[in-house]
């Protein structure tokens, strides 16, 4: 058995400001060689961690092109919703998306949380689950989205689309360690997404956690600049299982494709968005999303649970009126 996993690919018709190319044609090509491999290499199974679209409901035309590429997969594609899947962080809204829309087309198959997906090739079976994205990832107890059981299956593979990290990040931002949840998961494999620049594998008690990074680079950071998109590939067929990288060719080196005088202004908005934050956070009680403010004003008020779930609802489908 052969599993091929890739991730963050970021569909989008126009080009960001930290690209110097025709973005959405060099996106094209990856996917395009992302197919090849998948036929060449034999896979059987080819896994895909979240963030499939820029934005919830992109142009139809532009989401067609893609998804004609995607049809060409002789393989099934499983997948998980990133935060740009889904409307509002909120996973429940992915049936009015794209990804909602090419899932229901039998595309791709999204997994659902709640029902391991078992995959058999000759004596093996494999365990497979995911977690979606969602606004308390990496916010609330991480062993709820990061661990897993293993049952009746001789792998176990777990898709997480959270800032799932080996070493700590800015305060700013939630995120969750490895090292918090190795000891509690059950998964041979911890495949996440979210984090585009990715790390090196981390191996804990013969348990792999792997984020090879974005096939998208939007970034004009030193990292994204200097990294090249690659693809996992999982072989399960030999005595030994192995991992194995693979660089795409269609991607060009970071200089040639990144608008490397995007950095400096980046960095200077940054900065600013630092001491912003940081002025918050010493001068008043931080609220980090509109649901927080509804629920401490629901809180304080003494509200009924319905009234503050219709505002927080009313919210979602204000935020899905802007995408």
């Amino acid at each position: 058995m052969k599993i091929l996993f890739f991730t963050d690919v970021h569909i989008r018709g126009s080009t960001p400001r930290s690209r110097k190319d025709n973005f959405t044609y060099s996106l094209k090509l990856k996917l395009e060689e992302i197919v090849r491999l998948a036929d060449d290499l034999g896979i059987d199974f080819v896994l895909h961690g979240g963030d499939l679209f820029d934005v919830p409901c992109p142009p139809l035309d532009v989401a067609a092109d893609f998804i004609n590429i995607i049809a060409r997969l002789r393989k099934p594609l499983y997948t998980i919703a990133g935060n740009h899947d889904i409307i509002a962080y909120n996973p429940s809204t992915v049936n009015r998306t794209m990804l909602g829309l090419v899932a229901s087309l039998g595309y791709v198959r999204l997994i659902n949380p709640a029902r391991p997906i078992y995959l058999k090739k000759g004596k093996i079976t494999l365990q497979l689950t995911g977690t979606h994205f969602h606004y308390d990832i990496d916010r609330r107890n991480p062993i709820q989205d990061y661990a897993v059981t293993k049952k009746d299956c001789d792998i176990a593979i777990h898709m997480v689309h959270g800032l799932l990290l080996k070493d700590h990040f800015t305060v700013e931002t939630p995120y969750t360690l490895i090292e918090t949840i190795a000891p509690y998961t059950a998964a041979d494999f911890t495949l996440g997404g979210h984090a585009h620049f990715g790390y090196d594998d981390v191996i804990w008690d013969h348990k792999y956690f792997i984020n090879p990074g974005s096939i998208a680079r939007l970034s004009a950071h030193p990292r994204d600049i200097s990294r090249i998109p690659q693809v996992v590939v999982l072989d399960f067929s030999g005595k030994d299982q192995t991992v194995q990288k693979i660089y795409l060719q269609s991607a060009l080196p970071g200089d040639q494709v990144i608008n490397t005088n995007y950095s400096s202004e980046l960095v200077s908005k940054e900065q600013q968005i630092v001491r912003f934050l940081a002025g918050i956070k010493n001068n008043s009680k931080p609220l980090e999303t509109a649901r927080n403010i509804v629920k401490d004003i629901a809180r304080t008020a003494g509200y009924p649970d319905a009234s503050k779930d219709e505002a927080i609802k009313r919210l979602a489908k204000a935020q899905e009126s802007l995408e």
